[in-house]
Protein backbone atom coordinates (compact mmCIF):
# COMPACT_ATOMS: atom_id res chain seq x y z
CA UNK A 1 0.00 0.00 0.00
CA UNK A 2 2.73 2.05 0.81
CA UNK A 3 4.32 1.56 -2.64
CA UNK A 4 0.46 2.38 -4.57
CA UNK A 5 0.30 5.84 -2.41
CA UNK A 6 3.62 6.75 -3.45
CA UNK A 7 1.73 6.71 -7.23
CA UNK A 8 -1.41 8.54 -5.73
CA UNK A 9 0.46 11.03 -4.28
CA UNK A 10 3.43 11.98 -7.26
CA UNK A 11 5.78 10.95 -4.66
CA UNK A 12 7.14 7.85 -7.21
CA UNK A 13 10.71 9.46 -7.60
CA UNK A 14 11.48 9.73 -4.05
CA UNK A 15 9.29 6.87 -2.05
CA UNK A 16 10.16 4.07 -2.17
CA UNK A 17 14.03 4.90 -3.08
CA UNK A 18 14.05 2.00 -5.49
CA UNK A 19 12.34 2.49 -8.40
CA UNK A 20 12.40 -1.18 -8.92
CA UNK A 21 10.26 -1.21 -5.80
CA UNK A 22 7.59 0.68 -7.17
CA UNK A 23 4.26 -0.24 -8.61
CA UNK A 24 3.68 0.62 -12.54
CA UNK A 25 7.84 1.95 -12.16
CA UNK A 26 7.69 3.29 -15.81
CA UNK A 27 5.24 6.17 -14.39
CA UNK A 28 7.76 8.09 -13.11
CA UNK A 29 7.57 10.77 -14.99
CA UNK A 30 4.36 11.86 -14.10
CA UNK A 31 5.75 12.10 -10.76
CA UNK A 32 8.07 14.73 -11.87
CA UNK A 33 5.47 16.11 -14.16
CA UNK A 34 3.45 17.03 -11.02
CA UNK A 35 6.09 18.76 -9.12
CA UNK A 36 7.27 21.38 -12.24
CA UNK A 37 3.30 22.25 -12.47
CA UNK A 38 3.72 22.94 -8.46
CA UNK A 39 6.94 25.18 -9.05
CA UNK A 40 5.54 26.57 -12.56
CA UNK A 41 2.94 28.09 -10.43
CA UNK A 42 5.09 29.44 -8.12
CA UNK A 43 7.46 31.09 -10.60
CA UNK A 44 4.57 32.21 -12.91
CA UNK A 45 3.05 34.79 -11.33
CA UNK A 46 6.29 36.40 -10.30
CA UNK A 47 6.74 37.00 -13.73
CA UNK A 48 4.05 39.28 -13.73
CA UNK A 49 4.93 41.09 -11.42
CA UNK A 50 8.72 40.77 -11.16
CA UNK A 51 10.10 39.90 -14.57
CA UNK A 52 14.20 40.23 -12.47
CA UNK A 53 12.79 38.37 -10.12
CA UNK A 54 10.91 35.18 -12.48
CA UNK A 55 14.33 34.89 -14.85
CA UNK A 56 16.58 34.82 -11.68
CA UNK A 57 14.75 32.56 -9.69
CA UNK A 58 14.87 30.03 -13.06
CA UNK A 59 18.32 30.98 -13.17
CA UNK A 60 18.83 30.48 -9.52
CA UNK A 61 17.38 26.57 -10.18
CA UNK A 62 18.80 26.05 -12.87
CA UNK A 63 22.49 26.59 -11.88
CA UNK A 64 21.18 24.41 -8.73
CA UNK A 65 20.01 21.26 -10.78
CA UNK A 66 23.01 21.09 -12.74
CA UNK A 67 25.72 21.46 -9.34
CA UNK A 68 23.41 18.69 -7.91
CA UNK A 69 23.68 16.72 -10.74
CA UNK A 70 27.47 17.33 -10.90
CA UNK A 71 27.84 16.31 -7.77
CA UNK A 72 26.20 12.88 -8.15
CA UNK A 73 27.93 12.24 -11.24
CA UNK A 74 31.35 12.57 -9.50
CA UNK A 75 30.81 11.38 -6.53
CA UNK A 76 28.73 7.91 -7.75
CA UNK A 77 30.58 8.34 -11.45
CA UNK A 78 27.42 7.89 -13.46
CA UNK A 79 28.02 7.34 -17.17
CA UNK A 80 25.67 6.87 -20.06
CA UNK A 81 26.25 3.30 -20.74
CA UNK A 82 22.93 1.99 -20.88
CA UNK A 83 24.12 -1.83 -21.28
CA UNK A 84 26.25 -2.30 -17.60
CA UNK A 85 25.81 -1.74 -13.60
CA UNK A 86 26.24 2.76 -14.92
CA UNK A 87 22.75 2.52 -16.32
CA UNK A 88 21.39 0.86 -12.81
CA UNK A 89 23.34 3.42 -11.30
CA UNK A 90 22.39 6.48 -13.01
CA UNK A 91 18.47 5.40 -12.59
CA UNK A 92 19.42 4.87 -8.85
CA UNK A 93 20.14 7.99 -8.25
CA UNK A 94 19.79 10.84 -11.25
CA UNK A 95 17.90 9.63 -13.98
CA UNK A 96 13.92 10.31 -12.63
CA UNK A 97 14.88 12.77 -10.15
CA UNK A 98 13.03 16.06 -10.43
CA UNK A 99 16.09 18.11 -9.21
CA UNK A 100 18.11 17.05 -12.02
CA UNK A 101 14.88 17.03 -14.91
CA UNK A 102 13.86 20.39 -14.70
CA UNK A 103 16.34 22.13 -16.25
CA UNK A 104 14.08 21.19 -19.21
CA UNK A 105 11.17 22.08 -17.92
CA UNK A 106 12.61 25.71 -17.45
CA UNK A 107 13.76 25.74 -21.12
CA UNK A 108 9.62 25.64 -22.01
CA UNK A 109 8.71 28.39 -19.65
CA UNK A 110 11.70 30.39 -20.29
CA UNK A 111 10.61 30.07 -24.17
CA UNK A 112 7.29 30.93 -23.42
CA UNK A 113 8.80 34.26 -21.88
CA UNK A 114 10.73 35.25 -24.48
CA UNK A 115 7.92 34.68 -26.97
CA UNK A 116 5.98 37.26 -25.28
CA UNK A 117 8.93 39.77 -24.75
CA UNK A 118 9.62 39.71 -28.34
CA UNK A 119 6.04 40.29 -29.59
CA UNK A 120 5.66 43.27 -26.96
CA UNK A 121 8.60 44.20 -29.26
CA UNK A 122 6.47 44.13 -32.16
CA UNK A 123 8.47 41.10 -33.59
CA UNK A 124 5.19 39.17 -34.96
CA UNK A 125 4.80 36.57 -37.57
CA UNK A 126 4.04 39.63 -40.04
CA UNK A 127 6.56 41.14 -39.45
CA UNK A 128 9.34 38.19 -39.10
CA UNK A 129 12.28 36.95 -36.69
CA UNK A 130 15.10 37.14 -38.66
CA UNK A 131 16.35 37.20 -42.14
CA UNK A 132 15.84 34.36 -44.69
CA UNK A 133 19.99 33.47 -44.24
CA UNK A 134 19.70 33.61 -40.73
CA UNK A 135 16.91 31.21 -40.06
CA UNK A 136 18.60 28.58 -42.73
CA UNK A 137 21.28 28.83 -40.28
CA UNK A 138 19.75 28.45 -37.06
CA UNK A 139 17.69 25.78 -38.50
CA UNK A 140 20.63 23.91 -39.91
CA UNK A 141 22.60 24.31 -36.18
CA UNK A 142 19.43 22.86 -34.18
CA UNK A 143 19.59 19.51 -36.61
CA UNK A 144 23.13 19.13 -35.94
CA UNK A 145 23.40 19.74 -32.32
CA UNK A 146 20.30 16.83 -32.26
CA UNK A 147 21.87 14.82 -34.37
CA UNK A 148 24.88 14.84 -32.46
CA UNK A 149 23.38 14.88 -28.88
CA UNK A 150 21.89 11.48 -30.01
CA UNK A 151 25.32 9.52 -32.21
CA UNK A 152 27.81 10.76 -29.88
CA UNK A 153 26.65 9.03 -26.82
CA UNK A 154 27.62 5.86 -28.48
CA UNK A 155 31.27 6.71 -28.33
CA UNK A 156 30.88 5.26 -24.57
CA UNK A 157 30.01 1.99 -26.02
CA UNK A 158 30.59 -0.96 -27.60
CA UNK A 159 34.61 -1.20 -27.97
CA UNK A 160 34.73 1.49 -25.74
CA UNK A 161 32.54 0.92 -23.39
CA UNK A 162 33.18 3.64 -20.16
CA UNK A 163 35.66 5.07 -21.77
CA UNK A 164 34.22 8.86 -20.84
CA UNK A 165 35.64 10.67 -17.63
CA UNK A 166 33.89 11.74 -14.89
CA UNK A 167 33.86 15.15 -16.42
CA UNK A 168 32.64 13.58 -19.94
CA UNK A 169 29.67 12.19 -18.60
CA UNK A 170 29.06 14.91 -16.24
CA UNK A 171 28.96 17.71 -19.42
CA UNK A 172 27.19 14.94 -21.13
CA UNK A 173 24.21 13.80 -18.50
CA UNK A 174 23.83 17.75 -17.06
CA UNK A 175 23.44 19.48 -20.54
CA UNK A 176 22.39 17.43 -23.41
CA UNK A 177 18.60 17.49 -22.04
CA UNK A 178 18.65 20.79 -21.50
CA UNK A 179 20.58 21.73 -25.09
CA UNK A 180 18.19 19.42 -26.68
CA UNK A 181 15.16 21.10 -25.35
CA UNK A 182 16.68 24.91 -26.60
CA UNK A 183 17.03 23.36 -30.22
CA UNK A 184 13.40 22.12 -30.37
CA UNK A 185 12.64 25.73 -28.74
CA UNK A 186 14.24 27.10 -31.27
CA UNK A 187 12.74 25.37 -34.35
CA UNK A 188 9.39 25.96 -32.48
CA UNK A 189 10.37 29.58 -33.42
CA UNK A 190 11.29 29.19 -36.72
CA UNK A 191 7.99 27.64 -37.38
CA UNK A 192 5.72 29.85 -35.70
CA UNK A 193 7.79 33.26 -37.44
CA UNK A 194 6.92 31.19 -40.18
CA UNK A 195 11.13 30.77 -41.12
CA UNK A 196 10.91 26.70 -41.37
CA UNK A 197 7.63 26.27 -43.67
CA UNK A 198 8.18 22.82 -44.58
CA UNK A 199 9.31 21.63 -41.32
CA UNK A 200 5.79 23.57 -40.00
CA UNK A 201 4.11 21.44 -42.43
CA UNK A 202 5.73 18.32 -40.95
CA UNK A 203 5.56 18.83 -37.86
CA UNK A 204 1.75 20.31 -37.53
CA UNK A 205 0.31 17.49 -39.87
CA UNK A 206 -3.43 16.33 -38.67
CA UNK A 207 -1.74 12.74 -39.22
CA UNK A 208 0.26 13.09 -35.70
CA UNK A 209 -3.30 14.18 -34.19
CA UNK A 210 -4.11 10.96 -33.00
CA UNK A 211 -0.71 10.27 -32.15
CA UNK A 212 -0.37 13.13 -30.28
CA UNK A 213 -3.41 12.24 -28.35
CA UNK A 214 -2.60 8.41 -27.46
CA UNK A 215 1.15 8.28 -27.24
CA UNK A 216 1.77 8.59 -24.07
CA UNK A 217 -1.08 6.69 -23.10
CA UNK A 218 -0.21 3.67 -25.24
CA UNK A 219 3.46 4.63 -23.50
CA UNK A 220 1.87 3.42 -19.79
CA UNK A 221 0.08 0.67 -20.91
CA UNK A 222 2.65 -0.86 -23.28
CA UNK A 223 4.43 -2.74 -20.40
CA UNK A 224 1.29 -3.81 -19.36
CA UNK A 225 0.50 -5.27 -22.73
CA UNK A 226 3.77 -6.90 -22.45
CA UNK A 227 3.62 -8.39 -19.21
CA UNK A 228 0.40 -9.91 -20.19
CA UNK A 229 1.71 -11.69 -22.64
CA UNK A 230 4.56 -12.87 -21.15
CA UNK A 231 2.23 -13.65 -18.24
CA UNK A 232 0.41 -16.45 -20.04
CA UNK A 233 2.61 -17.97 -22.25
CA UNK A 234 2.80 -22.12 -21.64
CA UNK A 235 6.25 -22.39 -23.35
CA UNK A 236 9.58 -20.56 -23.37
CA UNK A 237 10.17 -17.32 -26.00
CA UNK A 238 11.71 -18.62 -29.52
CA UNK A 239 12.98 -15.87 -31.17
CA UNK A 240 13.09 -14.82 -35.18
CA UNK A 241 13.00 -12.10 -37.52
CA UNK A 242 9.28 -13.09 -38.22
CA UNK A 243 8.51 -13.29 -34.21
CA UNK A 244 9.33 -10.59 -32.99
CA UNK A 245 7.94 -8.51 -36.03
CA UNK A 246 4.95 -10.22 -34.98
CA UNK A 247 5.09 -9.23 -31.02
CA UNK A 248 6.15 -5.83 -32.44
CA UNK A 249 3.16 -5.37 -34.01
CA UNK A 250 0.77 -6.92 -31.50
CA UNK A 251 2.31 -4.93 -28.56
CA UNK A 252 1.92 -1.75 -30.97
CA UNK A 253 -1.99 -2.15 -31.49
CA UNK A 254 -2.73 -3.33 -27.95
CA UNK A 255 -0.96 -0.69 -26.53
CA UNK A 256 -2.65 2.26 -28.33
CA UNK A 257 -6.11 0.46 -28.60
CA UNK A 258 -5.89 -0.22 -24.58
CA UNK A 259 -4.81 4.14 -24.95
CA UNK A 260 -7.46 4.76 -26.68
CA UNK A 261 -9.93 3.26 -24.49
CA UNK A 262 -8.47 5.44 -21.70
CA UNK A 263 -8.63 8.42 -23.48
CA UNK A 264 -12.43 8.12 -23.99
CA UNK A 265 -12.81 7.04 -20.64
CA UNK A 266 -10.87 9.08 -18.82
CA UNK A 267 -8.69 11.78 -20.55
CA UNK A 268 -12.28 13.10 -22.70
CA UNK A 269 -14.74 13.22 -20.13
CA UNK A 270 -12.21 15.04 -18.06
CA UNK A 271 -10.97 17.48 -20.43
CA UNK A 272 -15.30 18.40 -21.33
CA UNK A 273 -15.89 18.54 -17.69
CA UNK A 274 -12.85 21.10 -17.15
CA UNK A 275 -13.77 23.28 -20.32
CA UNK A 276 -17.57 23.14 -19.31
CA UNK A 277 -15.90 24.34 -15.87
CA UNK A 278 -13.67 26.90 -17.16
CA UNK A 279 -16.89 28.26 -19.59
CA UNK A 280 -19.02 28.51 -16.50
CA UNK A 281 -16.75 30.79 -14.52
CA UNK A 282 -15.93 33.13 -17.51
CA UNK A 283 -19.64 33.33 -17.89
CA UNK A 284 -20.46 33.91 -14.51
CA UNK A 285 -17.79 36.75 -14.54
CA UNK A 286 -19.08 38.82 -17.79
CA UNK A 287 -22.48 38.31 -16.77
CA UNK A 288 -21.29 39.78 -13.04
CA UNK A 289 -19.71 42.66 -14.81
CA UNK A 290 -22.29 43.26 -17.08
CA UNK A 291 -24.91 43.72 -14.60
CA UNK A 292 -22.24 45.59 -12.45
CA UNK A 293 -22.23 48.13 -15.53
CA UNK A 294 -25.95 48.30 -15.75
CA UNK A 295 -26.46 49.15 -12.15
CA UNK A 296 -23.97 51.69 -12.33
CA UNK A 297 -25.30 53.07 -15.52
CA UNK A 298 -28.68 53.14 -13.68
CA UNK A 299 -27.68 55.06 -10.92
CA UNK A 300 -25.65 57.64 -12.39
CA UNK A 301 -27.30 60.94 -12.50
CA UNK A 302 -28.73 62.81 -15.81
CA UNK A 303 -26.99 65.52 -16.53
CA UNK A 304 -27.85 68.38 -19.10
CA UNK A 305 -24.90 68.75 -21.39
CA UNK A 306 -24.20 72.76 -21.37
CA UNK A 307 -25.23 74.15 -25.20
CA UNK A 308 -28.24 71.78 -25.50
Amino acid sequence: MTFLGSELTYTINFVPKSSDDVCMGWTWYLGDDMIFFIVGILVLPLYHKSRVIAWCSVILMTIASFAVTGYLIFKHHLAPEALDYHNAEYSYWAYSKPYTRIPVYFVGVAAAWILIQMEERGITTRTGWVGNGMATFLWWAAMIILTFITLIVFCDHGNFRNSWSDMESFFYLTFSRPIWAACWALLTFLCYYGHAPATNAFLAHRLWTPFARLTYGAYLCHPLCIKLTAGCLVQYYTFSGMDLTYRMMGNTLLAYSCSFVVWCVIERPMMTFTTALIKSKKGGKQQSEKKADQIQNEQAPNTAIPGK
